[in-house]
């Protein structure tokens, strides 16, 4: 544990920075003293965390040279995979990048004379976050040993500070560069796209063939790291909340999961599966999936929506994509994909829209995704079904 106490300019080391300006921020300034919004949707102060954009700061500052930069230099070894000392470095800067409503993620640039490094450092301000965040890197750290998917970001350390108006837990972590927040938005009022949030480059809308690709994406990724003995998959995520993360390569796109909130089994108490509930539970996950996948916020902050139709057969593919590339070890030979096809194929609407209603049933009554999904959800099943009579035209 650490005690946050009276630190000069001239001692600070790192420079300081909002992510929307490249002004620096140091004691001086006009935000050092007033206190972190809630969440990226609260503009005002006094938001009940309590905790200054100086003493934020600060805190990151004493996580990232304790004990002569450990944790620091340790990230550098690891994700370099180079003898790089951080003695060399010519700057030290910390972008404070946004208001999530976890975390505060700083983006950590080290300069070096031929190269740039930067690292994610994830700092829970407020108690909902504090009580996830151990658990998170946990299972970075779970997954990412265990999978050989590019797909979620490497940890390299956590610890906490203590400050004069509670404890900031942080974690660092591989920050994905060229990789930005995207959400629907209306392009026209017609029709609503995926923006993607480029701060550099500005804002830029997708083409229906790389929105396709998106969704298809995001499915294999989700799919990848369900465990279809175990029942283990990611959850809850939300494409609200900025989960994924996008990269524009020419014409490509490039995804990342950036958090993973929850890693747990679908059915805990079946310790012996067999095909049929292997089977049933993929179902679930599958519906889960697709309905998760079609849900928004307009711009990131306004009301839940819905995504198109397209995004329903999209979700297909990059499932059964998922499914036929899982180990032999991890299916125990099962031809899963096959298997799961045959299944849902055999099941009448009726049914797979009274197990759809049974997951909108663990939605809060009064949530606004509740909503959406009861009013779309006989339309969804029967997209579902029709998607997969396409896969197989």
């Amino acid at each position: 544990m650490t005690i946050i106490g009276n630190l000069s300019d001239t001692d600070l080391g790192f420079n300081f920075f909002l992510s929307n300006t490249h002004q620096l921020v140091s004691r001086d300034s006009k935000v050092w003293n007033q206190e972190l919004p809630l969440n990226r949707k609260s503009r005002k102060t006094g938001t009940g965390l309590s905790v200054s954009y100086g003493e934020y700061f600060t805190a990151a500052k004493i996580f990232l040279e304790e004990n002569n930069h450990k944790v620091l230099r340790d990230a550098i070894s690891q994700q370099s995979r180079k003898n790089i000392s951080l003695d060399q470095s010519t700057a030290r800067n910390i972008y404070l990048e946004k208001h999530g409503e976890f975390y505060h993620p700083s983006r950590v640039e080290l300069v070096f004379p031929e190269e740039k490094i930067q690292f994610v450092l994830n700092i829970a301000a407020s108690e909902t976050g504090r009580n996830i965040i151990d658990q998170e890197y946990s299972i970075l750290r779970r997954l990412h040993r265990e999978s050989q998917n590019p797909y979620t970001p490497a940890v390299y350390g956590k610890g906490f500070v203590k400050t004069d108006h509670g404890i900031l837990s942080m974690f660092i972590g591989q920050w994905f560069e060229g990789f930005h927040e995207f959400h629907l938005s209306e392009s026209s009022r017609e029709k609503r796209k995926l923006v993607v949030w480029d701060m550099v480059r500005g804002n830029q809308y997708l083409s229906d063939r790389q929105a396709k690709e998106l969704y298809h994406k995001a499915a294999l990724i989700l799919t990848s790291y369900y465990h279809p003995i175990t029942f283990e998959h990611i959850f809850p995520w939300h494409h609200a909340a900025g989960d994924f993360v996008v990269c524009l390569r020419d014409t490509k796109v490039d995804l990342r999961l950036i958090t993973i909130r929850g890693y747990s089994s679908l059915d805990e108490g079946n310790v012996d599966p067999n095909l049929q509930s292997i089977m049933e539970n993929m179902l679930v996950f599958f519906l889960i999936l697709s309905i998760r996948m079609r849900i928004d916020r307009l711009d990131g902050v306004k009301e839940i929506i819905w995504a198109e139709d397209f995004s329903v057969l999209e979700t297909l593919n990059g499932f059964f994509e998922g499914l036929e590339e899982m180990s032999l070890e991890r299916t125990r030979g099962i031809p899963l994909a096959e298997c799961f096809e045959y299944y849902i194929f055999s099941m009448e609407d009726k049914d797979l829209v009274k197990v759809t209603e049974g997951i909108v049933d663990h939605y809060h009554i009064k949530a606004e995704e509740r909503k959406i999904i009861q009013k779309n959800l006989k339309e969804h099943v029967a997209g579902i079904k029709q998607g997969l009579i396409k896969r197989n035209l």
